[in-house]
């Protein structure tokens, strides 16, 4: 849910013990989420309060995620444009292998992450080696070069386009 909605609906806030990070929906690469909020939320005649986090969206109000979509039967069709809504009810959400949906409740001085990185960094122990321990040769004041032609010259550039239906 966008800032400003939330605001407008007076939505009471909580602040995460732990952010997230978004990446799609917001101006530049990437933001994080600092709170959330419930809101009653109704549409075609059903009457429900759903969890939401809210963030600085651009362009939009509200994006109605993955665990929405997969409580309502979500369909969407690409090649001929459509949305098919199959269950009214929503089906209740269960955490499992397959679920995400621990990361709110998760912690960085968790103990089961402290010791996947110490398993990763002791893993990783052969691939990371220092400059001396490997067969490459060792650093020189001038390590390459690429002589240019014209180095006075600029050349033009211009980010791709990508079409404005994708």
């Amino acid at each position: 849910m966008s800032l400003m909605l939330a605001d407008q609906l007076a939505v009471k806030r909580s602040t995460l013990d732990a952010p997230l990070s978004l990446q799609l929906a917001v101006q530049g690469s990437r933001s994080k989420v600092n709170s959330a909020g419930t809101v009653q939320f109704k549409y075609q005649g059903i009457d429900e309060t759903h969890p939401f986090n809210i963030i600085n969206l651009n362009s939009y109000d509200l994006i109605l995620g993955t665990p929405w979509m997969h409580q309502h039967q979500v369909c969407l069709g690409f090649n001929l444009a459509c949305i098919v809504i199959r269950s009214d009810e929503p089906l209740p959400l269960k955490a499992g292998n397959d679920t995400k949906l621990m990361v709110h409740t998760m912690l960085l001085e968790d103990k089961a992450v402290d010791r996947a990185c110490k398993d990763l960094r002791h893993y990783a122990d052969p691939l990371c080696k220092e400059v001396h321990e490997t067969s490459l040769p060792p650093f020189r004041a001038i390590n390459h070069t690429i002589p240019l032609i014209d180095d006075k010259k600029t050349y033009p550039w211009r980010p791709s386009k990508c079409p404005e239906v994708f």
